[in-house]
């Protein structure tokens, strides 16, 4: 059976240093699920720093694209 998927757009919501509060929180409190796959996909400014944060975690990030048109 497959796992079930959680996937967290952040959009353009959060600065670095909230992107870095946030990602510490998901990866802190969801540490003991194993039954589900954990994505979160911050803006692009704080790829780098929510990358560092989640290594080594079963958190797994993402990136969003964008459009001209959106």
């Amino acid at each position: 059976m497959r796992k079930m998927m959680i996937a967290g757009n952040w959009k353009m919501h959060n600065d670095n240093a909230q992107a870095q509060q946030l990602a510490n929180q998901i990866k802190i409190k969801t540490t003991a699920e194993t039954n589900v796959e954990i994505v979160v996909c911050p803006t692009f400014t704080a790829l780098s720093v929510v990358n560092d944060i989640l290594k080594g975690s079963h958190v797994i990030l993402g990136a969003q694209n964008m459009f001209w048109e959106a």
